[in-house]
């Protein structure tokens, strides 16, 4: 398809593949563009006629597109330097009507998804429950920005008084004083004071919200698990031989077991699974991968075991790892090894790197410091371990006070005879 000006770009394609795709359409080398919306994330292609085969995402119950990622996608027609007009079709199917419904509901005003939220408690009769419904799961990001402000003042006081001016710099709460709706504006002042003073009894998760990505009860969650381990982990357990190594004797698969229970990660971690992945399987999955195994054996092994359609089990594979393994897998893993309970200020240098490439080798495949250089350096995969033990790597100490110093350099040069 290439051949022919054609290509496809999709969250599961390999970092090589989609670098080539997006040089190729930067480049003006294609004619026709298949892709998801993944393509509106930034990239600024030419493009000269953008066509929807459908409004709707293939997630969360078949919604509709967001108008914000609407206008993105459309925005993508008409660029200056390439076109005048830029072109931008829905296929209406069976239903034209609810179609142009939905392209004249994208010209209104966009409001913040908070109050679109607090529409919805109003309109079940619940706006006087608002305190037990932000902790429902369509909350998470509105609690982890007040988890943010929380970790900000580290004063409930403070806090308390100054939520208010801190919640008029929202979008949605403005909307809401502009309508002059001040009983969901005071619900959700009430709301939101409450959540603080909940805050206020476990600062840690707080703190760990804001340096991981999670809502405070995603942290909680996390906290609770590591803690309820019949073995405590160890800095050995988080050195790569060790959690890439052996499957017998890995706490890999604890650890997935730990991310199964994290909100942030469940979902996903649980589509992957639908291929009958339970959490060993998923650790023996990132260990294959890590080691260096070829998609194509990956897919046999672990998406279809009869390769009866290799086409479709390679397909699985490459979304299973690039868009999950490698995106989730990597955030839980360096989110958990924050809540480890290993005092990173008392490791050396060494042990400490080791670790924190942890995430790294995961996403990029490799189990060596070396790899995820080539990797960094746009190396394939296939090639970028044997590149790597081509080429000198050496430690360096660097600072005032030579090895006293903290600060670590490592460079690399071409080996000489």
């Amino acid at each position: 398809m290439l051949g022919k000006g054609i290509a496809v770009h999709h969250a599961g394609l390999s970092d090589e593949s989609r670098s080539l795709i997006e040089w190729l359409a930067e480049s003006a080398k294609l004619r026709v563009l298949c892709a998801t919306t993944t393509i509106a994330q930034g990239i600024n292609f030419p493009v000269s006629s953008v066509f929807l085969a459908t409004r709707k995402l293939p997630v969360q119950g078949s919604r509709d597109i967001p108008n914000r990622a609407f206008w993105n996608l459309a925005g993508r027609a008409g660029r200056i330097d390439h076109d005048s007009v830029g072109v931008v079709g829905i296929a209406a199917g069976d239903d034209p009507a609810a179609v142009q419904s939905y392209v004249g509901q994208q010209t209104v005003e966009l409001i913040s998804r908070l109050v679109s939220l607090l529409d919805a408690v109003e309109a079940a009769g619940n706006l006087n429950n608002l305190s037990l419904i932000i902790h429902q799961e369509q909350w998470a990001d509105f609690r982890s920005y007040v988890a943010h402000l929380w970790n900000e003042k580290k004063n409930l006081d403070l806090v308390l008084a100054e939520t208010e001016q801190l919640l008029r710099n929202t979008f949605g709460y403005g909307v809401l004083q502009a309508r002059a709706d001040d009983r969901k504006a005071r619900a959700l002042l009430d709301a939101t004071q409450q959540y603080a003073r909940g805050l206020a009894e476990h600062p840690e998760n707080a703190t760990l919200a804001d340096s991981t990505g999670f809502s405070p009860e995603g942290v909680r969650s996390a906290l609770i698990n590591m803690r309820g381990l019949e073995t405590k982990l160890t800095t050995s357990d988080w050195q790569p031989a060790s959690l890439f190594g052996p499957p017998r004797t890995s706490s890999l698969p604890t650890l997935f077991g730990v991310m199964l229970q994290i909100p942030q990660l469940r979902d996903p971690l649980r589509e992957l699974g639908s291929h009958g992945l339970d959490k060993t399987r998923l650790a023996q999955l990132a260990q294959a991968w890590v080691s260096g195994a070829p998609i194509e054996r990956i897919a046999t092994d672990y998406f279809d075991r009869n390769a009866a359609n290799m086409t479709k089990a390679i397909t699985a594979a490459c979304k299973g790892i690039y868009r999950t393994l490698a995106n989730v897998g990597t955030w839980g893993l360096a989110a958990l090894s924050k809540m480890s309970g290993v005092d990173f200020d008392t490791l050396s240098p060494e042990l400490r790197r080791s670790i924190n490439n942890l995430p790294a080798m995961l996403y990029h495949g490799v189990n060596s410091e070396a790899g995820i250089a080539m990797r960094i350096n746009s190396v394939p995969r296939s090639i970028a371990e044997r590149l790597g033990r081509e080429i000198c790597w050496v430690g360096r100490i660097c600072g005032g006070s030579g090895a006293s110093a903290d600060r670590t350099r490592v460079s690399a040069e071409p080996q000489r005879s």
